[in-house]
């Protein structure tokens, strides 16, 4: 093979994998491609808060959660996304909730303003993430969920 030959065919495979790899990132300037990952998931609907910033509200095999944009500049261009879920009248110890803490990497757990238990999980979208990383975040938000409730004593759907 030449050179001209080889120059032609990197340049053929730059041509062919750019599109792919652009239309693979997400960013928050539009939530409705985020959305669409958490349809994956199960239901999930965006609705608009009342400041203006979307917010997408949705069920991870039954179980409630809200993903609230952040750091949005006139209620667009979103850098982070935080995944919040709590359970209304689950009060576990503040001992069983430092155990999560300190032993899991993902999921920051507390009690909300009335003792319930809370989880929440942070992810940075400031320079765009690939498609895939989205959907594996999202997976990790089902796994945290499921694994907090067994953690806090409740039933896990489906086990």
């Amino acid at each position: 093979m030449n050179h001209k030959t080889s120059l032609g065919a990197i340049l053929i495979w730059l041509l062919l994998a750019l599109p792919s790899w652009a239309q693979a990132m997400v960013d928050g300037s539009d939530p409705r491609v985020i959305l669409e990952v958490a349809r994956n998931y199960g239901s999930a609907a965006l609705e608009t808060l009342s400041n203006g910033d979307p917010n997408i509200i949705g069920r991870i095999d039954g179980i409630g959660y809200a993903v609230h944009f952040v750091n949005c500049t006139n209620n667009s261009d979103c850098q982070s996304l935080n995944f919040y879920t709590a359970f209304a009248d689950v009060k576990p110890p503040l001992e069983r909730i430092n155990e999560w803490n300190s032993s899991k990497r993902y999921g920051r757990a507390y009690l909300d303003v009335d003792l319930d238990a809370a989880i929440e999980m942070d992810l940075n979208l400031a320079f765009g993430i690939a498609r895939a990383n989205l959907d594996a975040n999202f997976s990790i938000w089902r796994l945290v969920i499921t694994q907090y409730m067994a953690h806090i004593g409740l039933s896990v759907p489906g086990q």
